[in-house]
């Protein structure tokens, strides 16, 4: 009799074909299976993922507080300990390292006798059904008719960064957490402007928004601060998080292209980052962050600097 676990040549055929990325584990979490689906979404080869254990982190599923759920609260394990299936949104990581929205639902995998003996996990990019800024303003109600929205990038705008970084101070002074700043700038903006029309600028503008909040965690808040400028918020648990995130999102932009007409504009960007203490303002913490990336500038863009 076939392994369930183990799928043969034709069994592994008909689930590569299948548009929802797949997965198999054991009642060890090893991985079994992993289908071509499951590599398009999260960009991990099968190799690197099949053989090793789901409770390794590989993917690092988040829920929609940025709480990590491999080790703990994971919905597959649940599923094999009770026979009862699950579905969920949740975050995975992409190899590269942004987060990638995903649907996921599970099921327990039963031998003959009706024994649990694994688990299967389907998922599929849930990107197109979550506006890329819609983690970010789900706490800002009505936010068009509030005049929160940058009307050309779809993100929260100056005055809804400034309330959800007023509300996030409110939490480091009460909770203690780390809370950093990043000011994100594109370099040489006037020089594509003038090279190439503003509607040039406007579409860098438009790549540069979707590429930071690719690059960020679930619990980000990205915002477009005005001019060339956009600001992240973001917790973290280990101070060095914050620079992690910043050359994240400098890397990324630098493999990105902006497409106008018959030209491709390569656009690069400075970032400046600060982490918020108890008894920090909005107003310090963007002007330390924003020296920051002035530094970043000065010292030959395309760079990321502390403040």
């Amino acid at each position: 009799m076939m392994d369930p676990l183990r799928p043969d040549a034709i069994a592994s055929s008909v689930l590569d074909g299948v548009a929802d990325g797949i997965y198999l584990v054991d009642r060890d979490r090893q991985i079994t299976f992993w289908n071509q689906s499951a590599e398009r979404i999260a960009g991990f080869g099968r190799a690197a993922i099949q053989g090793h254990s789901c409770a390794d982190n590989v993917l690092v599923h988040v829920d929609v507080t940025g709480r990590g759920l491999c080790r703990d609260g994971c919905p597959l394990l649940a599923t094999m300990n009770d026979g009862v299936e699950r579905a969920a949104r949740l975050w995975l990581r992409h190899k590269d390292g942004h987060r990638v929205p995903v649907r996921v639902r599970t099921a327990p995998v039963r031998d003959g006798s009706g024994a649990i003996v694994g688990g299967i996990e389907t998922f599929d990019d849930d990107t197109a059904l979550i506006d890329t800024v819609a983690q970010a303003v789900t706490t800002i109600k009505n936010l068009e008719e509030m005049a929160m929205t940058d009307v050309l990038t779809g993100l929260p705008n100056r005055r809804a960064f400034e309330q959800a970084a007023l509300g996030r101070l409110g939490d480091v002074h009460r909770h203690e957490m780390l809370l950093s700043l990043l000011v994100v700038d594109i370099d040489r903006f006037k020089d594509v402007n003038t090279a190439y029309g503003c509607g040039a600028g406007d579409e860098a503008l438009k790549v540069v928004g979707r590429t930071i909040v690719g690059s960020c965690r679930s619990g980000d808040f990205v915002a477009r601060w005005g001019g060339e400028e956009f600001c992240v918020l973001g917790w973290a648990e280990e101070p060095g998080e914050a620079a992690a995130l910043a050359e994240r999102i400098r890397a990324l932009m630098g493999a990105s292209i902006v497409y106008v007409g018959d030209h491709d504009i390569d656009i690069t960007v400075s970032i400046g980052y600060a982490q918020a203490g108890l008894g920090h303002t909005v107003d310090d913490l963007f002007r330390r962050a924003s020296g920051a990336t002035m530094t970043a500038k000065e010292h030959g863009r395309n760079r990321v600097a502390a403040a």
